[in-house]
């Protein structure tokens, strides 16, 4: 079926991107921003950048609802200080409970809450939620079902973009795995048919975490959208209207998702990624690791001119480590100037410029 998959996706397809760039060297004595998180969210399962927030999915005490089991969300300012917090389960009536699935948030500051909410008798209902930040107050609660929202993306003009199985109705065929709702609820439409992919593969394993990583949806501030689904080793850039611009494949080795994210989108569009190199020749046999963005190639991230290949070794807490730079760190999103990174065993957050 992959390789199945593979020729499909290969003809005729373009994917157009900013012209790959160097990154500066990261000496003893250079000065990476860095943040440390506090210890109730240093563990948090999830944490993405978005729009000036930090975006986080974790375990944290509920008061008033024993039953409300599930994970909160909360937002992070750049300084790693808490803005906004909230249980789900606390907004959905008579639920007993609420499993949040992922968040998003724009630079408007609407923060959307994808979940899934179980009844009293045990029927599961899938939902946006849908917060104010700035009020922190609910705004409204959409329901989605049968589309459960796997993966979320806000663009800025406030709609809703939802990676889920298709609707009822539609067959493996011709179902779309993305959805945008509008901010009052509205389904606006469905993109990227399960047909590009196969003509019998089911569309819940498109879904699927693989050994490449989970699949991402990321939206930026120039009306793009991105969508990676590694199953099909395919990733995907539409316009905010839905319009397929491009599509390309991405090797196995061709990002690093083990602890994260693998893919990260700069405010302009310019997608970056972290890739290992070359053996260091470390003790250990650690790697080198550089930043890298993709180019207008179909055969997914063209390497950085060798002269300027970028070691982040000299960040290397166990020099020992086999798996170098990247041994439990991962990305977390981009800003105009750099990749975040997060550091698991720390607990702090870091800039990696990319120039």
């Amino acid at each position: 079926m992959r390789r199945a998959v593979k020729n499909r996706l290969c003809y005729g397809t373009w994917f157009f991107f900013l012209c790959l760039t160097a990154t500066v060297t990261l000496g003893q004595k250079s000065s990476i921003r860095e943040v440390t998180l506090k210890p109730e969210h240093r563990n948090a399962g999830t944490i993405k950048y978005q729009a000036g927030y930090f975006v986080l999915l974790h375990e944290k005490g509920v008061t008033g609802n024993a039953e409300a089991i599930g994970r909160t969300v909360t937002l992070l300012n750049l300084g790693g200080e808490e803005v906004f917090s909230r249980h789900p389960g606390l907004d959905v009536p008579d639920a007993v409970r609420v499993g949040a699935l992922d968040a998003a948030v724009n630079s408007k500051g609407l923060l959307v809450v994808g979940a899934t909410a179980q009844s009293p008798s045990g029927q599961l209902a899938s939902i946006l939620m849908v917060y104010d930040t700035a009020s922190a107050k609910l705004q409204r609660i959409i329901r989605t079902s049968p589309v459960a929202p796997y993966k979320l993306a806000i663009d800025e003009q406030n709609d809703i973009w939802v990676l889920g199985p298709p609707l009822a109705g539609t067959s493996t065929t011709d179902g779309g795995v993305l959805h945008k709702y509008s901010v009052d609820g509205r389904l606006v439409g469905s993109y990227l048919s399960t047909s590009l992919f196969s003509s019998t593969g089911g569309t819940k394993r498109l879904l699927w975490r693989d050994q490449l990583g989970a699949p991402e949806i990321l939206a930026n501030q120039r009306g793009k959208i991105f969508v990676f689904l590694p199953t099909s080793r395919a990733l995907f850039q539409l316009s905010l209207e839905g319009v397929l611009l491009g599509q390309t494949n991405i090797s196995e080795d061709g990002i690093e998702t083990r602890w994260g994210q693998g893919l990260a989108a700069q405010p302009d569009g310019t997608l970056v990624t972290i890739k290992r190199t070359t053996n260091t020749g470390n003790k250990g046999g650690g790697f080198a690791y550089s930043v890298h963005r993709l180019t207008d190639s179909t055969n997914g991230w063209t390497a950085i001119s060798s002269s300027a290949e970028t070691s982040l070794t000299s960040m290397l807490r166990d020099p020992s480590a086999e798996d170098g730079f990247m041994y439990r760190r991962a990305i977390v999103g981009a800003d105009d100037t750099s990749l975040i990174l997060r550091d698991w065993e720390t607990g702090t957050l870091f800039w990696v410029p990319v120039k």
